[in-house]
């Protein structure tokens, strides 16, 4: 791992005692952290003066090269500054981590336009609870969301949408499961790894 790309400052997503158990197995691989200013702020103190790694401050509409990937940073409706990413890799495949997010900006709906992501990371919180009064998404705005991103071509038929970002406030599994579908989307069982593959589904499919 090089890079590590954190939305925002919640700690359900950034966790910067990690680094402290990193530098405990004196790594000489370098590391970069990636996210907004408040995240930044809270890795600072978690770090030795000659920890390889990087902080690099972010922002809605910045872009950056890792490795072989070009990240760009679009805008989140979240309470505290945070960012989604679009991220493409070497040989064009897409993806769109969109988490913590209530209804998605305009802004970043646009510049989605004709992405045709590979796979779509969506957050989908709150269930049936459509009163929570937060920047999520439950199950009435997620599939509103995800027809604004067909609308502009960025969800295609081709394209792996999971929802993640999961509360309890969500019905039971195959519930749940049932009513995503009909709105082309899925879970995963927790701990899945996804393979983004361009012009392919992520893998694996029967998660």
């Amino acid at each position: 791992m090089h890079t590590i790309l954190v939305t925002h400052a919640h700690p359900d997503h950034c966790s910067p005692f990690a680094l402290l158990w990193r530098h405990w197995a004196r790594p000489t691989a370098p590391l970069t952290v990636v996210g907004p200013a408040p995240v930044l702020k809270e890795c600072r103190p978690w770090l030795a003066p000659d920890d390889p790694v990087r902080l690099t401050e972010v922002a809605p509409g910045d872009a950056l090269r890792s490795g072989e990937h070009l990240v760009r940073m679009l805008a989140a409706d979240h309470e505290v500054p945070s960012v989604l990413y679009d991220v493409t890799g070497r040989d064009g495949e897409r993806l769109l981590y969109a988490t913590d997010t209530g209804p998605l900006p305009a802004a970043t709906v646009e510049a989605t336009r004709g992405a045709a992501y590979d796979l779509v990371l969506l957050e989908q919180t709150f269930g049936d609870v459509l009163d929570h009064g937060t920047s999520h998404l439950d199950l009435a705005t997620f599939p509103e969301q995800l027809a604004r991103l067909r609308a502009v071509g960025a969800v295609t038929a081709d394209t792996d949408v999971v929802a993640v970002h999961l509360g309890h406030h969500n019905p039971p599994a195959p519930e749940l499961a049932r009513r995503l579908a009909a709105h082309g989307a899925r879970t995963v069982v927790d701990g899945t790894s996804l393979t983004v593959r361009a012009g392919r589904a992520a893998l694996p499919r029967g998660a």
